[in-house]
């Protein structure tokens, strides 16, 4: 069994991202006239059509895009204290997850100023802990700045 490096764990301390802008519904398919999404898979496919389109973008561009995408939980590497975002929906960290282990999006590691400018437009800081240096385990909870790239 081929075991994933990605952990989903909740997290009560966070506030969620703010509202949702609404899509531009020609560009994306699998909405009810009310917004909400119709299966687990439209959620997958918003995702990809989102990356695939723009490339390498920043997690609160994509949650800030894709309905019910927030929420209060945090994806991780499998160190767990590898924060790579937080405050999203379990259902979109389990289709992000499923797209990273399908290998349809990838994740580009950047230096915190990068991300900070592609962040910019959502948050000011980014997330709150100190960053991460390189992929291994650490005592705290750290971010690990990345991009979400197509594959």
């Amino acid at each position: 069994m081929e075991h994933s490096s990605w952990v989903v764990i909740a997290s009560s301390n966070m506030s969620p991202l703010g509202v949702i802008p609404e899509l531009d519904l020609c560009l994306f398919g699998g909405l009810t006239s009310a917004g909400w999404l119709r299966s687990p898979s439209d959620m997958k496919n918003l995702i990809k059509e989102y990356v695939y389109r723009f490339d390498n973008v920043c997690f609160p561009d994509l949650v800030a895009q894709i309905p019910n995408a927030a929420g209060e939980r945090m994806l991780c590497h499998y160190h767990e204290n590898l924060v790579l975002w937080d405050g999203m929906s379990l259902e979109f960290v389990l289709a992000f997850e499923a797209l990273l282990e399908e290998g349809t999006i990838g994740l580009l590691r950047v230096d915190r100023e990068v991300a900070l400018r592609a962040h910019a437009f959502h948050r000011k800081t980014g997330l709150e802990y100190p960053t991460a240096l390189r992929i291994q385990k650490y005592a705290e909870l750290r971010w690990l700045p990345t991009l979400i790239c197509r594959t």
